[in-house]
C-alpha cells in the first residue's frame, strides 16, 4: 500500500496537536519504533504493509472525524 504525503502530514499534525512523543504515538497506534519512525520521517509516497496502512488510515479517520 502507498502512504501519501498528505497522510504523513496529517499524522505529524495530530501528533503535535495532541502533544504526543514518538513512544506515546507508537503505543496508541500499536506500531513499533522502527515502523513509526519510517512512517513519520521517510520521503513520501512510500510503500508500507497493508497492516501499517490500515492502522494509520483508521487512526486518521477516527481523529479527523471528531
Amino acid at each position: 500500500m502507498i502512504l501519501s504525503s498528505k497522510q504523513q502530514h496529517e499524522l505529524l499534525k495530530l501528533k503535535s496537536l495532541k502533544r504526543l512523543n514518538n513512544k506515546q504515538l507508537g503505543k496508541k497506534l500499536n506500531l513499533n519504533h522502527g515502523t513509526l519512525k519510517r512512517v513519520l520521517d521517510d520521503e513520501t509516497p512510500m510503500t508500507v504493509s497493508s497492516k501499517t496502512y490500515k492502522i494509520v488510515n483508521d487512526f486518521l479517520l477516527e481523529e479527523l472525524s471528531k
